[in-house]
């Protein structure tokens, strides 16, 4: 199983929690693909000792922030950099791989998702659920309310697995950077 997060060094206590509820309740060899311009090598260490007891294989992929445009959205406390850095994963990830499982940081995974990784795409690029959530603040339902008038879709991007070989074909980061800029 391929995990993929963004994190920053804030993030590396609950990231740590994500995995270890992953590796509970999954019971295969788990690689996991960490996003990040902040984490260095005792960073790593630390989270490496966090899921020791378990078959995970740690691998950061360092992200050069200073790719990403100065106009990119960010809401502090909401949203930061982090967030954009799977823009770089058709060129950051090992190319053999065929699937990931993109997951935010502060999940918790409480059951097995041994089926739900092993899905069939049926030819969608991704898999991930539709949100429709009521959010609180006015700049959070105007953000809504201009994504579901665009004709696209809405939908939880902090759980998405990816299928990676599809994906590749037809999107980069300068495409996804065009996108949102």
């Amino acid at each position: 199983m391929n995990i993929v997060t963004t994190l920053n060094k804030k993030y590396i206590p609950y990231t740590s929690v994500m995995l270890i509820s992953a590796a509970i309740n999954n019971n295969v060899h788990i690689d996991v693909f960490l996003l990040s311009s902040e984490l260095d090598d005792a960073d790593i260490k630390l989270m490496e000792s966090a899921v020791k007891e378990y078959d995970m294989t740690l691998h950061l992929l360092k992200v050069d922030k200073n790719r990403f445009s100065e106009r990119l959205p960010i809401y502090e406390n909401y949203w930061s950099i982090e967030v954009y850095y799977r823009f770089l994963l058709t060129e950051i990830m090992p190319e053999n791989l065929e699937r990931a499982l993109y997951l935010d940081g502060d999940i918790i995974v409480n059951k097995s998702i041994k089926d739900f990784y092993n899905m069939s795409f049926d030819g969608n690029d991704l898999i991930a659920c539709a949100d429709k959530t009521c959010y609180t603040t006015k700049k959070q339902n105007e953000m809504l309310a201009e994504a579901f008038n665009t004709g696209y879709r809405y939908f939880n991007s902090g759980v998405m697995l990816m299928n990676m070989d599809q994906i590749r074909e037809m999107y980069d980061f300068q495409s996804y950077m065009d996108a949102v800029t």
